[in-house]
C-alpha cells in the first residue's frame, strides 16, 4: 500500500480544476458521477476537492467511496484513513475500511474497522451486523451472536438498514442451529421467511430445524422448496409455488 504521502502528492499533480471551479462545485461534479455510476470520473473530481480542501474530511471520504467503487482497495483504504484521521469520530470511515478488508477476504483486518466504528458507535447496525459475520466465520460464536443479538434489539432507518437487520436475524438463527437449539432456529427461520420467502437458505436451516423437532412433514415441504430454488436457480428459472 502506498503511503499517505505519496498519494497526496499525486493529488498535487492531479489536473487543476477547470477556472471557475471550487470545492463545491467539485463535490457535486463527483456525486453526479457516482449517481452516473462514472466511478472514475467521481474519483478525479473528489480528488480535486481533496486537493482544494485537503483537510476537509467529506472531501476524503468520498474519494474512498468512489475509489472502493471503482475497484480500487489500495487506495480506497488510503482515502478512509485520511477521513478517519481528519475526524476521530468519523465511524463510517473506520466501517468503511473494514469493508474493503472484508471483500478482499481479510477478515481479521475487517474485523479491526468493525471494532473501531462501534467503539465510536455501539449501535451501528451495518458493522454489528459485519462484526458478527466475521466472528462467525472464525467460530467465536458467542460473540457472533451478541453481536447479531444487539443488532436486532436496533430499529432500521433505511431500506438498506431493514435488509442487513434481516441478515442478522437469518445467521442468528444459523448459531442457535449450530447449539442444537432448535425451536429457536425454526423460530428465527419463520420470521426470516415471513419478510423474504424466497430466501432459499432460510428454507434448509427450517427444513432441518423441523426434522429435529419431530415435524417431518413441514420438514419435507420446506426441503423441498430448497430444492426447487436451487435447481431454479442453476437454470435461471422462476420457482413455480403452491397455492397456499
Amino acid at each position: 500500500m502506498r503511503c499517505a504521502g505519496a498519494f497526496l502528492a499525486i493529488l498535487l499533480l492531479a489536473p487543476a480544476a477547470t477556472a471557475g471551479e471550487g470545492y463545491d462545485d467539485m463535490i457535486e461534479r463527483g456525486r453526479a458521477s457516482m449517481r452516473a455510476r462514472d466511478y472514475s470520473g467521481a474519483a478525479e473530481a473528489f480528488e480535486q476537492a481533496a486537493r482544494l480542501r485537503p483537510d476537509e474530511t467529506d472531501a476524503w471520504f468520498r474519494l474512498g467511496l468512489a475509489r472502493s467503487s471503482n475497484q480500487e482497495p489500495d487506495a480506497a483504504i488510503e482515502a478512509y484513513t485520511k477521513a478517519a484521521e481528519l475526524d476521530p469520530t468519523h465511524a463510517k470511515a473506520r466501517n468503511n475500511i473494514g469493508n474493503v478488508h472484508f471483500r478482499r477476504g481479510e477478515y481479521e483486518a475487517a474485523l479491526a474497522g468493525y471494532e473501531k466504528a462501534l467503539a465510536i458507535n455501539p449501535d451501528y447496525l451495518l458493522a454489528l451486523y459485519h462484526q458478527g459475520w466475521v466472528l462467525r466465520h472464525f467460530n467465536r460464536n458467542e460473540e457472533a451472536e451478541a453481536a447479531f443479538t444487539h443488532c436486532l434489539r436496533l430499529e432500521p432507518t433505511s431500506n438498506r438498514e431493514a435488509m442487513t437487520r434481516l441478515d442478522c436475524l437469518f445467521f442468528f438463527g444459523t448459531l442457535r442451529f449450530r447449539a442444537e437449539q432448535h425451536a429457536e432456529t425454526a423460530q428465527a427461520m419463520e420470521q426470516v421467511l415471513a419478510i423474504n420467502p424466497g430466501h432459499t437458505e432460510a428454507h434448509y436451516y427450517l427444513a432441518m430445524s423441523y426434522r429435529r423437532l419431530g415435524r417431518v412433514d413441514e420438514a419435507r415441504e420446506h426441503l423441498e422448496i430448497h430444492r426447487r430454488m436451487l435447481r431454479a436457480a442453476r437454470r435461471d428459472e422462476p420457482v413455480e409455488r403452491a397455492e397456499p
